[in-house]
Protein backbone atom coordinates (compact mmCIF):
# COMPACT_ATOMS: atom_id res chain seq x y z
CA UNK A 1 0.00 0.00 0.00
CA UNK A 2 1.17 3.86 -0.08
CA UNK A 3 1.09 3.99 3.62
CA UNK A 4 -0.07 2.04 6.37
CA UNK A 5 -3.08 3.86 7.25
CA UNK A 6 -4.17 3.48 3.44
CA UNK A 7 -3.34 0.00 3.57
CA UNK A 8 -5.65 -0.37 7.03
CA UNK A 9 -8.67 1.33 5.16
CA UNK A 10 -8.52 -0.81 2.31
CA UNK A 11 -8.34 -3.68 4.38
CA UNK A 12 -11.40 -2.82 6.59
CA UNK A 13 -13.17 -1.81 3.18
CA UNK A 14 -12.62 -5.13 1.79
CA UNK A 15 -13.33 -7.01 4.55
CA UNK A 16 -16.89 -5.43 5.10
CA UNK A 17 -17.23 -6.06 0.83
CA UNK A 18 -16.75 -9.48 1.05
CA UNK A 19 -18.82 -10.19 4.18
CA UNK A 20 -21.98 -7.89 3.19
CA UNK A 21 -21.36 -8.77 -1.03
CA UNK A 22 -25.13 -7.57 -1.58
CA UNK A 23 -23.79 -3.89 -0.08
CA UNK A 24 -24.78 -1.40 -3.34
CA UNK A 25 -21.39 0.21 -4.21
CA UNK A 26 -21.46 3.68 -6.80
CA UNK A 27 -18.75 4.15 -9.25
CA UNK A 28 -18.02 8.00 -8.87
CA UNK A 29 -15.50 9.71 -10.85
CA UNK A 30 -12.09 10.84 -8.86
CA UNK A 31 -11.74 10.26 -5.20
CA UNK A 32 -13.84 7.72 -3.38
CA UNK A 33 -14.27 5.82 0.22
CA UNK A 34 -11.01 3.40 -0.47
CA UNK A 35 -9.09 6.79 -1.33
CA UNK A 36 -9.94 8.18 1.31
CA UNK A 37 -7.03 7.53 3.75
CA UNK A 38 -4.24 8.09 0.73
CA UNK A 39 -1.53 10.07 1.07
CA UNK A 40 -1.51 11.25 -2.67
CA UNK A 41 -5.33 12.58 -2.48
CA UNK A 42 -5.68 15.85 -2.84
CA UNK A 43 -9.20 16.54 -2.77
CA UNK A 44 -11.32 15.05 -4.59
CA UNK A 45 -8.46 14.41 -7.01
CA UNK A 46 -5.10 12.47 -6.75
CA UNK A 47 -1.35 13.94 -7.36
CA UNK A 48 -0.70 10.48 -9.81
CA UNK A 49 -2.11 10.99 -13.34
CA UNK A 50 -2.39 7.31 -13.17
CA UNK A 51 -5.97 6.54 -11.51
CA UNK A 52 -8.09 8.49 -13.82
CA UNK A 53 -6.35 6.70 -17.03
CA UNK A 54 -7.00 3.21 -15.10
CA UNK A 55 -10.70 3.96 -14.11
CA UNK A 56 -11.40 5.20 -17.61
CA UNK A 57 -9.76 1.76 -18.86
CA UNK A 58 -12.00 -0.63 -16.81
CA UNK A 59 -15.31 1.84 -17.17
CA UNK A 60 -14.44 0.89 -21.21
CA UNK A 61 -13.70 -2.90 -20.90
CA UNK A 62 -17.18 -3.58 -18.75
CA UNK A 63 -19.56 -1.04 -19.75
CA UNK A 64 -19.49 0.71 -16.31
CA UNK A 65 -20.42 4.47 -16.58
CA UNK A 66 -19.62 7.00 -13.47
CA UNK A 67 -22.72 7.27 -11.14
CA UNK A 68 -24.12 3.86 -12.03
CA UNK A 69 -25.04 1.79 -8.57
CA UNK A 70 -24.78 -1.84 -8.30
CA UNK A 71 -24.02 -4.26 -5.97
CA UNK A 72 -20.51 -4.94 -5.06
CA UNK A 73 -21.09 -9.17 -6.28
CA UNK A 74 -21.89 -7.22 -9.48
CA UNK A 75 -19.21 -5.34 -10.16
CA UNK A 76 -16.70 -8.17 -8.88
CA UNK A 77 -18.61 -10.61 -11.36
CA UNK A 78 -17.60 -8.20 -13.94
CA UNK A 79 -14.29 -7.42 -12.84
CA UNK A 80 -13.13 -10.50 -12.33
CA UNK A 81 -12.13 -11.64 -16.28
CA UNK A 82 -10.34 -8.54 -16.30
CA UNK A 83 -8.15 -9.40 -13.59
CA UNK A 84 -6.49 -12.35 -15.27
CA UNK A 85 -6.79 -11.27 -18.52
CA UNK A 86 -6.67 -7.99 -19.61
CA UNK A 87 -4.71 -5.83 -16.84
CA UNK A 88 -2.40 -4.74 -19.18
CA UNK A 89 -4.90 -2.88 -20.82
CA UNK A 90 -6.55 -1.94 -17.66
CA UNK A 91 -3.47 -0.94 -15.72
CA UNK A 92 -0.62 -0.28 -17.99
CA UNK A 93 2.61 0.98 -16.45
CA UNK A 94 1.20 0.45 -13.09
CA UNK A 95 4.02 -0.10 -10.61
CA UNK A 96 1.95 -2.87 -9.14
CA UNK A 97 0.91 -4.50 -12.50
CA UNK A 98 3.41 -7.15 -11.87
CA UNK A 99 2.50 -7.87 -8.58
CA UNK A 100 -1.22 -7.95 -9.35
CA UNK A 101 -0.72 -10.72 -12.26
CA UNK A 102 0.94 -13.12 -9.99
CA UNK A 103 -2.12 -12.62 -7.18
CA UNK A 104 -4.81 -12.93 -9.53
CA UNK A 105 -3.16 -16.12 -11.70
CA UNK A 106 -2.84 -17.92 -7.81
CA UNK A 107 -6.67 -17.41 -6.89
CA UNK A 108 -7.95 -18.10 -10.14
CA UNK A 109 -5.62 -21.07 -9.60
CA UNK A 110 -7.31 -22.01 -6.24
CA UNK A 111 -10.57 -20.75 -6.96
CA UNK A 112 -10.89 -21.31 -10.96
CA UNK A 113 -14.80 -19.68 -10.99
CA UNK A 114 -17.57 -17.78 -9.15
CA UNK A 115 -19.75 -19.58 -6.67
CA UNK A 116 -22.76 -19.33 -9.20
CA UNK A 117 -20.47 -20.86 -11.95
CA UNK A 118 -19.42 -24.00 -10.09
CA UNK A 119 -22.92 -24.46 -9.20
CA UNK A 120 -24.06 -24.56 -13.53
CA UNK A 121 -21.04 -25.72 -14.79
CA UNK A 122 -19.84 -29.51 -14.87
CA UNK A 123 -16.16 -30.45 -14.05
CA UNK A 124 -15.13 -30.07 -17.36
CA UNK A 125 -15.39 -26.27 -17.63
CA UNK A 126 -13.53 -26.27 -14.54
CA UNK A 127 -10.74 -28.22 -15.45
CA UNK A 128 -10.42 -26.21 -18.93
CA UNK A 129 -10.36 -22.95 -16.84
CA UNK A 130 -7.29 -24.27 -14.74
CA UNK A 131 -5.21 -25.11 -17.74
CA UNK A 132 -6.47 -21.82 -19.25
CA UNK A 133 -5.02 -20.16 -16.31
CA UNK A 134 -1.73 -22.50 -16.27
CA UNK A 135 -1.03 -21.57 -19.33
CA UNK A 136 -2.03 -17.85 -19.09
CA UNK A 137 0.59 -17.86 -16.18
CA UNK A 138 3.29 -19.46 -18.18
CA UNK A 139 2.75 -16.40 -21.25
CA UNK A 140 3.22 -13.85 -18.85
CA UNK A 141 6.32 -11.93 -18.67
CA UNK A 142 6.84 -10.47 -15.39
CA UNK A 143 7.88 -6.52 -15.63
CA UNK A 144 9.56 -4.47 -12.83
CA UNK A 145 9.30 -0.47 -12.54
CA UNK A 146 12.17 1.69 -10.88
CA UNK A 147 12.52 4.66 -10.92
CA UNK A 148 16.01 5.73 -12.54
CA UNK A 149 17.36 9.55 -12.68
CA UNK A 150 19.17 10.73 -15.89
CA UNK A 151 22.11 12.76 -16.25
CA UNK A 152 23.97 14.33 -18.53
CA UNK A 153 27.66 13.85 -18.58
CA UNK A 154 30.61 14.95 -20.67
CA UNK A 155 30.52 11.61 -22.80
CA UNK A 156 26.68 11.18 -22.95
CA UNK A 157 24.54 10.02 -20.68
CA UNK A 158 24.40 8.28 -16.93
CA UNK A 159 21.07 6.24 -16.00
CA UNK A 160 21.33 5.83 -12.50
CA UNK A 161 18.29 3.56 -10.34
CA UNK A 162 17.13 4.96 -7.33
CA UNK A 163 16.89 1.79 -5.83
CA UNK A 164 18.90 -0.64 -7.06
CA UNK A 165 21.83 -0.76 -5.70
CA UNK A 166 25.39 0.27 -8.09
CA UNK A 167 22.56 -0.54 -10.93
CA UNK A 168 22.88 1.96 -13.76
CA UNK A 169 23.29 2.52 -17.47
CA UNK A 170 25.88 4.99 -19.80
CA UNK A 171 25.97 5.72 -23.36
CA UNK A 172 26.96 8.26 -26.26
CA UNK A 173 23.25 8.89 -26.72
CA UNK A 174 20.46 8.57 -24.28
CA UNK A 175 18.51 5.58 -25.96
CA UNK A 176 21.96 3.93 -25.68
CA UNK A 177 22.08 4.47 -21.87
CA UNK A 178 18.68 3.43 -21.39
CA UNK A 179 19.14 0.53 -23.47
CA UNK A 180 22.56 -0.47 -21.32
CA UNK A 181 20.03 0.97 -17.77
CA UNK A 182 17.34 -1.57 -18.63
CA UNK A 183 19.54 -4.68 -19.17
CA UNK A 184 21.28 -4.22 -15.96
CA UNK A 185 18.16 -3.79 -14.03
CA UNK A 186 16.95 -6.96 -15.59
CA UNK A 187 19.85 -8.93 -14.68
CA UNK A 188 19.99 -6.70 -11.13
CA UNK A 189 16.59 -8.08 -10.47
CA UNK A 190 17.11 -11.68 -12.49
CA UNK A 191 20.46 -12.09 -9.70
CA UNK A 192 17.84 -11.58 -6.77
CA UNK A 193 15.35 -13.44 -7.76
CA UNK A 194 17.91 -16.43 -8.05
CA UNK A 195 19.12 -16.05 -4.68
CA UNK A 196 16.37 -14.82 -2.21
CA UNK A 197 13.36 -13.09 -3.37
CA UNK A 198 14.10 -10.05 -1.56
CA UNK A 199 13.81 -6.89 -4.40
CA UNK A 200 14.56 -3.73 -2.63
CA UNK A 201 11.62 -1.57 -1.94
CA UNK A 202 10.43 0.68 -5.15
CA UNK A 203 10.34 4.14 -4.95
CA UNK A 204 7.85 6.54 -5.86
CA UNK A 205 8.53 8.67 -9.06
CA UNK A 206 6.68 11.49 -7.51
CA UNK A 207 9.38 11.02 -3.84
CA UNK A 208 12.00 10.39 -6.13
CA UNK A 209 14.15 13.98 -5.71
CA UNK A 210 16.75 15.50 -8.26
CA UNK A 211 19.43 18.04 -8.70
CA UNK A 212 19.94 20.71 -11.48
CA UNK A 213 20.03 19.32 -14.75
CA UNK A 214 18.95 15.93 -13.65
CA UNK A 215 15.40 14.72 -14.84
CA UNK A 216 13.62 11.40 -13.53
CA UNK A 217 11.53 8.58 -15.06
CA UNK A 218 10.06 5.29 -14.53
CA UNK A 219 11.75 2.53 -16.29
CA UNK A 220 9.91 -1.17 -17.18
CA UNK A 221 12.36 -4.05 -16.90
CA UNK A 222 10.83 -6.81 -18.85
CA UNK A 223 12.23 -10.40 -17.17
CA UNK A 224 13.04 -12.93 -19.89
CA UNK A 225 10.41 -15.38 -20.80
CA UNK A 226 11.82 -18.97 -19.26
CA UNK A 227 12.36 -21.57 -21.62
CA UNK A 228 10.35 -24.39 -20.85
CA UNK A 229 7.21 -22.26 -21.19
CA UNK A 230 8.10 -21.29 -24.98
CA UNK A 231 5.84 -24.11 -25.60
CA UNK A 232 3.26 -26.42 -23.93
CA UNK A 233 0.85 -28.52 -24.82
Amino acid sequence: GYSDEFSRNMAAMQARLMAEPETEICITRGADDLCAKCPNRRGEGCTSTHPPLFDENVLRLTGFQYGQRLTWRAFTDATCPISLHRLDEACPDCQWLALCKEIAAARMEEEPALPDQRRHAGDGWQSAMKNSVRCERRRMQMTYYFPAIIKKTAAGYNVRYVDLQDCFGEGGTLDEALDEAREAGVNYILTELETDMDLPTRTLLMDVETADGEEKTDLALVMPRDEQYDSFG
